[in-house]
């Protein structure tokens, strides 16, 4: 896991560190939730949030009108999207201020996801999860 540490704090992120993503484990409960052409999100830290993705194209950002809300000003109202394309996930940013990284890595074009990447969004940090 040591390609997730990096220093994120120039643009102003804490850093990921292998006990932040070593705490977040799974569950049977939400094994249970992931479904045949479906994924979940939970968003890395003490509340573990999860949001379902089952929809063929699903917003995240902080606007009320989109599918995985993420409450901060360092997210963008529509800062990225997640399409269900041919049993993959995919996912662009949407033009956000401070961008969309899978696995510490900035996205700049639609970026297959696969169960276990790293999207950090803002100040958050979420687990991708597919069955």
């Amino acid at each position: 896991m040591a390609e997730f540490i990096k220093d994120a704090t120039s643009i102003g992120l804490p850093k990921i560190t292998d006990s932040l993503v070593q705490n977040m484990k799974t569950t049977p409960e939400l094994d249970a939730q992931i479904e045949e052409n479906a994924a979940v999100l939970v968003v890395v830290g003490a509340n573990e949030e999860r949001f379902l993705i089952d929809k063929d194209v699903s917003k995240v950002g902080r606007s009320e009108n989109v599918d995985v809300f993420l409450n901060s000003h360092s997210v963008s109202r529509e800062h990225a999207e997640i399409e269900r394309r041919n049993g993959e996930f995919i996912i662009t940013d949407l033009g956000s201020l401070n961008g969309t990284y899978v696995n510490m890595q900035v996205i700049e074009s639609p970026t297959v996801l696969r169960s276990g990447d790293n999207i950090r969004i803002g100040k958050f940090t979420l687990r991708f999860l597919c069955g």
